[in-house]
């Protein structure tokens, strides 16, 4: 059994006729017998009464053509729904970028989301920060921890082994991790930075404390970079 079939003794079953239904299938009489048959033969139960005016369903015909349209009527369902999933991609966007970028990118591409089919779907991004109450210190363990995100090129794209990333490190100044890492305990600073992504339109910021003082960090942002977001 398949749809076709189905199809082919609905539209006979409608018509009461199997050269009307042919017409409008635009199939071969012949063609359109055949496969109502071979249903008929699958099914082990005559559908149809074939007489000089044309095709009467049989009280198994009858039963079936209910079970028959909710069947096509279904099918019908599942085409457009997956037409839908074409049309409309579902499922996350995820694009890794390093800090320095992704301050310049994140606007462009937040509202390119929502130009294109995103909507309102919640945007997620993250940033890194190092806070200490000693900006020096911190600038230090953002330095030795992330400097890699200051790598010039493709460098961070192509170094197959740590070890290849540490020996480059010397080549990333500790002024370029400043400015892509929030360092040191300004909560001005650190809000700054959060209140751009947030301006951008992203929907939930993930904040990244590179350093050991997760305590630190955890008040400060309670007590002096939240309120100023929410204020």
């Amino acid at each position: 059994m398949d749809l076709k079939q189905i199809e082919y003794f609905v539209r006979v079953a409608e018509r009461r006729s199997f050269s009307r239904a042919a017409e409008m299938l635009d199939v071969a009489q012949p063609t359109l017998s055949r496969q109502v048959r071979l249903l008929e033969l699958e099914l082990g139960q005559h559908l149809l009464y074939r007489n000089g005016r044309g095709a009467e369903p049989t009280e198994a015909g009858l039963r079936f053509l209910e079970h028959a349209r909710a069947l096509l009527a279904l099918a019908e369902r599942a085409k457009e729904d997956l037409q839908t999933l074409r049309e409309t991609p579902t499922g996350k966007v995820m694009i890794g970028l390093p800090p320095r970028i992704a301050r310049v990118l994140t606007p462009p591409l937040v509202q390119a989301f929502r130009q294109s089919g995103g909507g309102d779907k919640p945007v997620q991004a993250g940033m890194k920060v190092t806070w200490d109450r000693d900006a020096d210190k911190a600038l230090e363990v953002a330095h030795q921890l992330w400097a890699n995100d200051g790598l010039p090129g493709q460098s961070a794209q192509i170094l197959p082994r740590p070890k290849d990333f540490e020996a480059l490190m010397d080549l990333v100044p500790k002024e370029t991790v400043g400015e892509s890492i929030i360092c040191g305990p300004d909560s001005d600073r650190h809000a700054a930075r959060a209140r751009k992504y947030i301006e951008a339109g992203v929907d939930e910021l993930y904040v990244q404390q590179i350093g050991p003082d997760i305590d630190g960090f955890f008040g400060a942002w309670e007590n002096e970079v939240l309120p100023q977001l929410r204020g």
